[in-house]
């Protein structure tokens, strides 16, 4: 028998989002005359359900969070504030704190994107629901414990948020979203494994039949009865890393390609229309690629999202740019200027990653990859791949030996020119940065 604890948070700086972007479209009218002002708010709410499989015993908390930046142009200075705010009289005082930090640095002031972009139709989104988020993470835990899942963390989260941009110039940007995600800690006798799964609506299932899959497939790998047991890592073979363990690695991919990495790397840039990746790599960010979400159409700049190819049969077309790499390195904007908080300057992010599927060739004998085991972090250094894997030896595309596991460690872009092929069984991963991900086929091992 569960026992629901509710822990709730009712403070809330504003009844409703829109009339957050309201008082902050009034603030940027007000601002004292600048060449650019730029304000953006954010407007987040979360309810949170944690099941303890121990006792069975549930805990769920609701509540939010109102915060600003903003960013201030005034012949060649710039100067930039952000904090939580509560409040009209809030956000204006929030526009005088950015303009006491003035200061020079050659700074060219932004241009305002088209200011012909019709607005997004504003909605009224459905209530965060504890109980729902309660009912998912109690039915989730007894389906794990069904397959033999040794359950240690079990949360599914509720987000709603929206954020807007307005300039001084004009611009007036809005966005609302809505997330509701399960993820789920199992303990093996070899480690850790940890899955999630999301939906794009706090109403929709997030995907639980394929996290469950996943997680058996895990459990499976490490120590499925009645096989030969572990063995060596074989040599010589070409290597399969299923959906799940590749996430890493597509993940990083949203680094590679990013307008930050090309400015640390000049030679990256230099090599925009030349072939540095196996030609069955085709890497584009489509901003309505979530068949179930609403599609970006702006960052938190304002900028338009269109659709951006980055690698096309294996030729570097292109980077995910913010207004400042893009201005940096002579291009232009497209959308990717993305504020991981509120403190944060925005910075070229994907907003919808997708490796495509069914390209190159798929081995009949190989290493096939289809745990991952938790480790801290799978990029301790930019561009550096490690993980803790574990598999199978594949024959004439039979599995023969459970393979244990081990250390699997890469640098992404060398790697990369070992890719042969991408599978059919591309999935949108969470653990990927929501990126879609197909199985990765290498010549070999790094």
């Amino acid at each position: 028998m569960t026992t629901p604890v509710r822990e709730h948070d009712p403070v809330r700086s504003y009844p409703l989002s829109w009339a957050a972007v309201d008082e902050a479209c009034t603030a940027v009218d007000a601002a004292p005359r600048a060449e650019e002002v730029e304000l953006w708010v954010h407007d987040a709410r979360e309810a949170v359900a944690q099941i303890v499989p121990a006792t069975g015993r549930i805990t769920a908390a609701a509540g939010g969070a109102f915060g600003a930046a903003c960013r201030v142009w005034e012949d060649g200075a710039f100067g930039s504030a952000s904090r939580t705010v509560d409040g009209a009289d809030d956000i204006r005082s929030l526009v005088h704190e950015a303009r006491t930090t003035l200061d020079r640095r050659n700074v060219s002031v932004r241009p305002a994107p088209d200011l012909a972009a019709a607005p997004a139709p504003r909605r009224i989104p459905a209530p965060l629901d504890t109980a729902a988020a309660e009912h998912l993470v109690r039915t989730t835990a007894e389906r794990l414990r069904l397959a033999g899942a040794d359950v240690q963390v079990l949360l599914a989260q509720q987000y709603q948020w929206t954020t807007a941009t307005a300039t001084l110039g004009g611009l007036r940007r809005e966005y609302q979203h809505e997330q509701t995600r399960v993820v789920v800690r199992c303990e093996t006798a070899h480690g850790a494994v940890v899955e999630a799964a999301e939906a794009q609506r706090v109403t929709d299932d997030p995907g639980t039949d394929a996290l469950v899959h996943r997680i058996a497939t895990a459990l499976d790998t490490l120590g499925a009865p009645g096989l030969p047991g572990p063995a060596a890592v074989p040599r010589g073979l070409p290597v399969v890393l299923r959906p799940q363990v590749a996430a890493p690695v597509v993940a990083g991919l949203g680094w590679l390609f990013s307008g930050t990495t090309a400015l640390a790397t000049p030679g990256l840039a230099r090599a925009v229309g030349k072939r540095l990746f196996p030609s069955c790599l085709h890497v584009d960010d489509v901003p309505d690629a979530h068949p179930d979400g609403p599609p970006v159409v702006h960052d938190d700049e304002g900028e338009a999202a269109g659709p951006v190819v980055l690698a096309d049969e294996g030729r570097l077309t292109g980077f995910l740019h913010s207004w400042s790499t893009a201005h940096r390195l002579g291009q232009t904007p497209n959308g990717r200027g993305i504020r991981m908080g509120v403190g944060a300057q925005p910075m070229p992010r994907p907003v919808a990653l997708r490796v495509a599927p069914g390209r190159g060739a798929m081995p009949e004998d190989f290493i096939e990859l289809s745990c991952r085991l938790e480790n801290l972090v799978t990029m301790p250094r930019a561009g550096r791949i490690e993980m803790i894997v574990a598999g199978w030896e594949v024959r004439g595309g039979r599995r023969i030996r459970r393979i244990a596991p081990f250390e699997f460690h890469c640098d992404l872009l060398t790697y990369l020119r070992k890719l042969r092929g991408t599978g059919t069984d591309a999935q949108i991963l969470p653990l990927a940065d929501g990126a879609l991900t197909p199985s990765l086929h290498f010549e070999e091992l790094p």
